[in-house]
């Protein structure tokens, strides 16, 4: 990890619904594909505050294991659907996933797909049904609900 945050300017440029890096890098170097979502609602619940350090001292190398697993899949198939599944695999693998996120995710009408990572649960629905999983994922904390959208920045050299 470069840490220079040009990842993420790549991924904005690229644009997307969900957006993935094929090979790591700023703009013209790095190369990214962005996926288009299903008509959707992300709801995420705020869980317990987790540090990273903390996290990754415990879980480490559960993390690294399932996240190989879990890219290596994805880059043979990558969609939206698959993300959704791997993300709510490795979520239970690490052992992020608790019984009251799956029991919150087992009334949800319209759900795509459900994970968890340090200190969220996110529940994908689709749209007309975000207020029945709002409701739902009450039950974890307070839920809110955000709109996927496809978005692109474009870059542009700026003028003499």
């Amino acid at each position: 990890l470069g840490g220079t945050g040009l990842g993420d300017v790549l991924a904005r440029a690229t644009g997307g619904c969900l957006v993935y890096r094929r090979r790591a890098g700023a703009p013209g170097v790095g190369e990214a594909e962005g996926l288009k979502c299903p008509r959707a609602v992300a709801v995420a619940v705020d869980l317990k505050a987790y540090s990273t350090r903390a996290m990754l001292s415990q879980l480490g190398d559960k993390i690294k294991e399932a996240g190989a697993k879990a890219l290596a899949e994805f880059s043979r198939n990558p969609s939206f659907e698959a993300f959704l599944e791997l993300a709510r695999r490795f979520s239970k693998e690490v052992g992020f996933l608790t019984g009251s996120m799956e029991e919150a995710a087992g009334g949800m009408r319209g759900l795509l797909g459900f994970y968890a990572k340090k200190g969220v649960a996110v529940f994908v629905v689709e749209e007309e049904w975000t207020e029945d999983a709002v409701a739902a994922a009450s039950s974890l904390g307070a839920a809110r609900a955000f709109k996927l959208i496809d978005r692109r920045i474009e870059l542009r050299p700026r003028a003499p």
